[in-house]
């Protein structure tokens, strides 16, 4: 299926093949924005193997800053194959919990969750 897919897209040309490895990763900038234009990729902490990938945009920042409460959820299940782990920032609006904040980490350890949860201050608006 994923041969499929892949083949698929490389006769249409429908993207971006598809890296086999996280340092392999490389964006044009039209996949690092909405298709507004705006900001989508906010943080890539560059080509290594233990690279960390955080999406979010310009106002789910804010309502990620004005909610009283967040909530965070990780999958191990669904999540891209050269990753471990799909997290995710919710923040209340209008008393619904909204994804806010996407984030691709490359393992379970302690220090990426650290790099992710200070590096999600550095892009606060």
């Amino acid at each position: 299926m994923k041969r499929t897919i892949r083949n698929v897209r490389t006769k249409h040309n429908l993207g971006p093949a598809v890296p086999l490895h996280r340092r392999d990763i490389a964006f044009e900038e039209r996949y690092t924005q909405t298709e507004n234009g705006e900001q989508f990729l906010l943080f890539d902490s560059g080509p290594e193997e233990d690279r960390l990938l955080v999406f979010s945009t310009r106002r789910n920042m804010q309502l990620l800053a004005r909610s009283r409460h967040w909530y965070a959820d990780g999958t191990f299940k669904t999540v891209p194959s050269l990753f471990s782990q799909l997290y995710t920032l919710h923040g209340l609006q209008d008393n619904k919990a909204l994804p806010l904040v996407y984030a691709l980490l490359p393992n379970k350890t302690e220090h990426t969750v650290y790099t992710f949860s200070t590096g999600n201050q550095t892009f606060r608006t």
